[in-house]
């Protein structure tokens, strides 16, 4: 499941990287590289959603 948190500037995708149906090169790890360097997961304040990123 993926949710844009809307009303900032910087959209921050949400990434449910523990839903075993969650596929990481799927449209919605390529919709939240788009938004954003970085999404929120679960039990953790941030993931790199692009390999290019150096610092998560």
């Amino acid at each position: 499941m993926t949710q844009i948190v809307q009303g900032r500037s910087d959209e921050v995708a949400y990434l449910d990287l523990a839903d075993p149906g969650f596929d990481v090169t799927g449209h919605e790890m390529e919709r939240a590289r788009e938004q954003n360097w970085y999404a929120r997961t679960p039990g953790a304040g941030r993931s790199c959603a692009t390999p290019r990123a150096r610092r998560c």
